[in-house]
């Protein structure tokens, strides 16, 4: 079903409420209209939870499909001390110019030292961090290399060839990241272990060398320790399915076939709670449960989708 059959199918079976009228004088889609643009968000929240739909009995829809991949490079600069003193904890360096307290978190090896970045901001040309220390010696005119361990989805959209996004990149337009399944080196083809139990100890010294483990944070990782050199790494991440703009009237969700029919159920549903017509809510949303029900045995996978991470009970 393209968008527009879906959209068609809930406004009839709602009653063709006025606020959700989508068509022009002519009987023509108005992709301008706030009914129609109300509904296609709607068909692409039902997407959303339909793929990750988890049932009363703890089961959780997965799609294959919807596995995608990509690559980080880890952030590790070399910088020139250009003024600092053992009785203070700022010093000036010659880092990249950022936002203010974009080193933040960051460790910083000087010498046989290292230390754990807390502020940063830029003047001009020259970048100031604030060491949660002092500074064992004077660190003035030595080299510095700074290094950090959190990276999070960054928008690779327009990114020039050849060059890597300042984290995990992804396409938005091709479904919101949901899952890191798996984090591959890519310069020996080594995974890197999930450590599921956080430890909440923070090291007051860091030390950096080659990460073995990652944790998950909000939209990104963070490794278990900061890495001594540039490193590349695949991310294999779960998705949702990409997000229907408002002028595809004639584009297809993106979810198989056969499940078109939930996607009408889910969005009904929305229909007859906004309208608050709880009876036939309730009934809908039965409907659609069995619905995926069915439709889950016809794909169950169980005990197949396992990565090192985390294992799944279904798939498409």
């Amino acid at each position: 079903m393209t968008l527009q059959e879906i959209v068609r199918d809930v406004y009839e079976a709602l009653g063709e409420p006025s606020d959700l009228e989508y068509l022009d004088d002519v009987g023509v889609v108005d992709t301008a209209l706030s009914g129609w643009q109300r509904m296609v968000d709607a068909v692409n929240r039902a997407c959303l939870e339909i793929s990750t739909w988890k049932f009363v009995d703890g089961r959780q829809l997965r799609f294959r499909f919807l596995e995608d991949n990509g690559l980080l490079k880890t952030e590790v600069y070399s910088t020139t001390i250009a003024s600092g003193s053992t009785s203070s904890q700022v010093l000036v360096t010659d880092l990249p110019v950022q936002d203010d307290n974009y080193y933040a978190g960051m460790a910083i090896a000087i010498g046989t030292n290292t230390y754990r970045i807390l502020f940063s901001r830029t003047e001009t040309a020259t970048t100031e961090v604030f060491l949660l220390t002092l500074p064992g010696s004077d660190p003035t005119g030595l080299t510095a290399t700074v290094s950090n361990r959190e990276y999070f989805f960054t928008d690779a959209t327009g990114l020039a060839f050849g060059t890597f996004a300042d984290g995990i990149a992804y396409i938005p337009a091709n479904g919101t990241p949901l899952e890191i399944l798996e984090i591959t080196n890519l310069e020996d083809a080594t995974p890197i272990a999930q450590e599921k139990k956080y430890n909440p100890v923070v090291a007051v010294t860091p030390s950096l060398s080659t990460p073995t483990m990652f944790y998950k944070i909000t939209n990104g990782i963070r490794f278990n320790i900061w890495p001594d050199e540039e490193l590349t790494y695949n991310v294999r991440y779960m998705r949702g399915p990409r997000v229907l703009a408002y002028t595809d009237t004639e584009v297809e969700p993106e979810l198989p076939h056969n499940f078109h029919g939930a996607i009408v159920l889910h969005v009904l549903w929305w229909g007859y709670r906004r309208m608050q017509e709880n009876n036939s809510a309730y009934a809908t949303s039965k409907e659609l449960v069995d619905m995926l029900r069915r439709l889950r045995t016809e794909y169950d996978l169980q005990g197949e989708f396992t990565t090192h991470q985390i294992s799944f009970d279904m798939g498409v």
